[in-house]
């Protein structure tokens, strides 16, 4: 009898752990059906989210391209920059094809790379790098150029009429080196006048005089620069001048710029009036260095 009753016992044991086995693994199971079920749900959602998202940047108008700048620009214009590339204003931003535009650009003569980036929601930025010649001098009845890097060299029968002249320059110090020293404030010319995007505009400086250098626009007209010291924000000044002359089609005759002064603009027709406040009068490092303003070359 006792036997008996152990052996009820412990079958009744076992049938109650295999109960509570087959119970927690129903539980199991229905936690992670559950689980999956949110994940399914949640998947869903991100995709459908995505896809909705696709649609609306392809197709919505305000993912149309309405502003294409550049910089980095030097001898080739902006313009001709972005008249290169397979895309346009009104374009979807991201149907644009960056690499066969980027390509095209490079076939540009002087552009040594280009970087095209696309900014949300309808702005697309080209950078270029150019591999250009900033300027040339003469010395006994010999041309040198002087590349953006600042390297001298015997000229190349390059297009004079697109590269600036520099008159005034001490040709003895240059004549023994193969580039501009390190300290030359010609090198911050350089710099000022590729960052302010005024390359195309200059078509001589005069050196000769360090009080007042002097510069002449492929318009004729007369810049006088002042001494070399604040060149970075003169230039600057220079810039909106000459953006606001555009503007406004008023010829000029001379500027004359000086320190912590307002501008002398001196229009060809008398009868025309340009005023620009000038409102920097400390002058801007270089982006790489603040060479001594009076060290020449």
């Amino acid at each position: 009898m006792v036997d008996d009753k152990n052996k009820e016992q412990r079958k009744s044991s076992h049938i109650s752990s295999n109960y509570k086995k087959r119970h927690k693994k129903r539980k199991v199971k229905k936690v992670a059906n559950t689980f999956l079920f949110l994940f399914r749900w949640i998947l869903f959602l991100v995709i459908g989210i995505a896809a909705v998202g696709v649609y609306l940047g392809l197709t919505h108008p305000i993912f149309n391209i309405q502003y294409i700048t550049v910089s980095g620009a030097v001898k080739n214009t902006n313009e001709k920059i972005i008249e290169a590339v397979n895309f346009q204003k009104g374009d979807n931003l991201f149907r644009i094809k960056t690499g066969e535009s980027e390509e095209a650009v490079k076939k540009i003569p002087d552009i040594q790379s280009v970087k095209i980036n696309r900014h949300i929601p309808n702005r697309v930025h080209i950078t270029v790098e150019e591999n250009y010649t900033f300027a040339y001098f003469e010395s006994n009845n010999k041309i040198y150029t002087i590349s953006g890097d600042g390297d001298i060299s015997p000229d190349n029968n390059e297009g004079k009429e697109e590269i600036i002249k520099i008159t005034g320059i001490m040709i003895e110090e240059l004549n023994s080196t193969k580039a501009l020293p390190k300290d030359s404030y010609i090198r911050d010319l350089n710099k000022s006048i590729v960052e302010y995007n005024l390359y195309q505009y200059i078509k001589e400086i005069d050196l000769s005089n360090p009080g007042n250098m002097k510069i002449i626009l492929k318009d004729n007209t007369i810049v006088e620069f002042g001494d070399i010291e604040n060149i970075f924000s003169k230039m600057g000044v220079l810039r909106k001048i000459l953006e606001e002359s555009n503007k406004k089609e008023v010829l000029l005759e001379k500027v004359i710029l000086n320190n912590n002064q307002p501008p002398m603009i001196i229009p060809k027709n008398q009868n025309d009036t340009l005023n620009i406040e000038n409102n920097s009068s400390e002058d801007r490092k270089a982006p790489e260095e603040n060479p001594a303003a009076n060290n020449r070359p």
